[in-house]
């Protein structure tokens, strides 16, 4: 269980983490920084959870299968990154389930992004 980093992580612009790093802190449970994570709902039913980066690292997330689609240095950036996800799915789906578009056909990678995306202002 633990932490699977969407293959095409959106970040934003001001996310300076190296996120090998970070996502290697947060698997052994000793992240400290600032920095927030967009996740499919751990719930089940809701779509996005927008949470401190070091929140992964508690027991009973860690637990937990969590797909991280986004990475922000706050949470105004993690909000626009919402709604950049948003615009993306519904342009390419006609839709806004953001659950099913990231859980469905898109890949998913561990480790570093393959590619970043820039946040709507």
């Amino acid at each position: 269980m633990g932490v699977t980093w969407y293959s095409e992580l959106y970040t934003g612009k001001r996310f300076r983490e190296d996120l090998a790093a970070t996502a290697a802190q947060i698997s052994q449970g000793t992240y400290t920084g600032s920095a927030f994570v967009i996740t499919i709902a751990v719930n089940g039913k809701d779509q996005l959870d927008i949470r401190h980066m070091r929140d992964l690292c508690r027991s009973y997330l860690r637990e937990k299968e969590i797909l991280a689609v986004g990475a922000a240095a706050d949470r105004r950036e993690a909000i626009s990154l919402v709604k950049q996800m948003a615009l993306d799915c519904v342009r390419k789906t006609g839709g806004a389930d953001l659950r099913s578009y990231f859980l469905g056909g898109a890949g998913r990678q561990s480790g570093q992004a393959e590619k970043e995306k820039e946040a709507v202002p």
